[in-house]
Formats: C-alpha cells, structure tokens, sequence
C-alpha cells in the first residue's frame, strides 16, 4: 500500500482555510438535509400515491443507486481535475433536479429524479475528502474531517425539525427549500474552494498512481465492504425508524421528528469526540476500534428487536447510533492515515461505494423482509444485526504492509 506523502500546499491566508471548513460543513449539511427529508417525505408521498413498501423502499434506494454508479467516477476526476469541480458539479446537479423533484407527480418520474439527485450527491464525498487532504496537514486531517462529517447531523436536525413542519404542511415544500439552501452551499463552495494544479508525475509515479494499481489493493476491498454492511445498517435505522416507531408504537410525525432530531444532534457530538479520540489515542488501531463498536452495535440491535417498551426501545435505538457512528467517523478517518493524497479521491470513491450499496441494498432489503413478514420487523432487524457483525470482523482482515 502506498504511503507517499509530499509536504502539502499550505494556503497563503488562514482565512481562506477556514472560509474552505465553512464552505464544506454548509455543503456537508444541506447533502445531510436531502439524504434524511425522504425518510418523513416518504409518508404523504405513500399515501399521496397509494404505495405500498415494497414501493416506498423502491423510492428511497434509487437515490443511492445513483450514488453508488458515479461514486468510483467521481473520486477518479476529483484526483485528476481537483476538487472544486466535482464540488460544484455535484451540488448543482442536486439543487436542480431536488426542485424538480418537488414538483413532480408521477412514481415514475420521481423515482428517476431520486435517481439522478443520487447521482449528484455522489460527487460530494470523494471531493471533500480531496479538498481537506488537499489543504491541510496530515497529522490535521483526522480532526478536520470529523469536524465536516459531524455537520451531516446538522442536515438531518433540519430535516426532521423545519423539513418535517414543511412536509405536514406540503411535502413539495421541503424540497423547494432545500434545492434553495443546497445552491447557498454552491456559491460558498465557488468562492472558498482553492483551485490545485495537478502536478505532472514521473512514469514510475503514474504507475504507482494509476487507477489500475488502485483497483489491485486489497485494502480498498476491505474498507468497501466494512463500509457497505456499516451503511447498511445505518441506513435501515434513518429510512425505516420512522415507520417503525410510528407502527409499533403509534407515534405522531411531529414525536418522531423530535426524536430523530436528538439522535442528529448526538451524531453531531459523537461524530467530534470520535474524531479527537481517535487522533489522540486510536491512530493506527482503527480497526480495532471499529470492530470494537460494530460487535456492540450488534448485540444492542439484537436487544432493540425483543424490547417492547418505548422508553427502553429509545434508549438503546440512542445507544445503537453511538456507537454505529463513532465507526462510521473511524471509516472516514483511518484512510487519511494509510492512503497518498494523491489517490485520497479514487480510493475513497471506491470505499464510498460499498456505503451507497448499503443505502441502497437497506430500505430495498428491509422492506421486502417487512413485506414478507406481514409487516413485522423483526427479520429486517436480524438482517441489520448480521451486518453489523460482520462489519467488525471483515476490518480485521486489513494487514498493515508497512508494519
């Protein structure tokens, strides 16, 4: 694996470094927002067009069908044209076509616009990581990147808070606000995002670089898989919570809101103190901690399927996302400390696929299992528990090759 490391390009001003954080927690929020409004909008688009779960599920996965498709496509041009463009590309591609889909009337028409609203969301990820490999030190990296990915959460509060008032009023409302806000993030991202020219490399470091020798390290193999059976999981949570809890235990939008908005925002702390606990005592022990926390995630999952008591159901769902999301932030974190910056965006495009596949396979998987269970849960619940144990033994596979 390789471990190039050149001194990085240090910007001239150190507010345009943070006018660059800024500009990708705004960005990092608003693809939040889009990616946890479908899981509240999903109930009067249901009812609007007499869909049934298998439907709904349907709706919800084409987004990440999307996302997964361009996720390897766009890591490659972010590597070779920079970050800004796929930035920008991506963002624009959202705000467009999410208006779009407020404004749709037909299942068809709205499963191809979550479809391609899934493709521009795809360019975000590879990207971002680019841009703050790009623009800060290495021993930096792990507590910037956090810091941005703790912000989704900040997405998913205004989707389960203003999103939610929005879509009881109209559902079409909450996507009319979004694209809006998604183009504010645009416009920041113009600005601040530096523009890095792309050195020419040697023969030898072309083809120590080229996406061939890429798609021949094991490694991406293994964090593509951990992150497809971590996403899973965490998608079933966030697309299928509220009908759950609306289900099993009769709770109103505005109930189910209010307790997804507190999850987000103990995302958002977990996702910091993930961060910082990682840079301070878990760098290069990674996946022992992410194997640490799944194997947890997994025994909890369990206990969530046999509680029948809402009190105790809330506090373990809390408990789940603890500990889902601080692996989740390890997932991110760890490639900054065994990749080149040089392929940072490949690499993690390929990486980010296994979790787009997850968010795809989640609501598609769970809500046949639902459909075939008459409604019950509780195979979909095992299948999430199966995941999340396996996403702490497949880590263990990594060999660092440097040791």
């Amino acid at each position: 694996m390789e471990q190039v490391e050149t001194t990085p390009k240090k910007l001239k001003l150190e507010k345009n470094q943070l006018g660059l954080v800024a500009s990708l927690i705004l960005a990092n929020i608003v693809i939040g927002m889009d990616k946890s409004l479908i899981s509240t909008a999903i109930l009067p688009i249901s009812t609007e067009l007499n869909l049934d779960t298998g439907q709904s599920g349907l709706l919800m996965s084409l987004f990440f069908l999307g996302y997964s498709l361009m996720q390897i496509p766009s890591g490659w041009l972010a590597d070779k044209k920079g970050s800004k463009i796929v930035l920008i590309a991506s963002l624009g591609i959202v705000s467009i076509f999410s208006f779009l889909f407020g404004i749709s009337q037909s299942f068809t028409l709205l499963i191809l616009l979550r479809f391609i609203v899934g493709v521009g969301n795809s360019g975000f990820p590879p990207s971002s990581v680019k841009a703050v490999a790009d623009n800060f030190e290495k021993n930096q990296r792990t507590v910037v990147q956090s810091i941005v990915m703790a912000t989704g959460g900040l997405g998913a509060i205004l989707a389960y808070t203003m999103g939610a008032y929005l879509i009881s009023t109209n559902w079409r409302y909450g996507y009319f606000v979004e694209s809006a806000l998604v183009l504010v993030a645009l416009v920041m991202l113009l600005r601040f995002t530096p523009i890095h020219q792309v050195k020419e490399l040697s023969e030898i470091d072309r083809n120590k670089l080229s996406f061939l020798t890429i798609l021949k390290d094991k490694s991406v193999y293994i964090l593509f898989t951990a992150m497809l059976l971590l996403n899973f999981v965490l998608f079933g949570i966030q697309l299928w919570m509220p009908t759950y809890l609306n289900k099993e235990f009769g709770l109103t939008i505005g109930k189910i809101s209010l307790i997804l908005s507190l999850i987000s925002i103990m995302q958002i702390v977990v996702t910091v103190l993930a961060g910082l606990f990682l840079s301070k005592f878990f760098q290069k022990k990674e996946k022992l901690f992410i194997s640490t926390t799944m194997s947890l995630t997994f025994i909890l999952i369990l206990a969530f399927m046999m509680s029948k008591n809402l009190t105790v159901s809330i506090i373990l769902l809390f408990c789940i996302v603890f500990f889902a999301i601080s692996a989740f932030t390890a997932m991110f974190a760890w490639p900054h400390q065994i990749f080149s910056k040089e392929v940072m965006g490949s690499k993690m495009g390929i990486i980010n696929t296994g979790g787009t596949l997850g968010g795809f396979l989640a609501p598609v998987v769970m809500g046949y299992l639902i459909k075939i269970g008459n409604g019950s849960f509780g195979n979909a619940f095992i299948a999430m528990s199966v995941s999340a144990l396996c996403c702490g033994i497949t880590v263990l596979f990594y060999q660092d090759k440097n040791k």
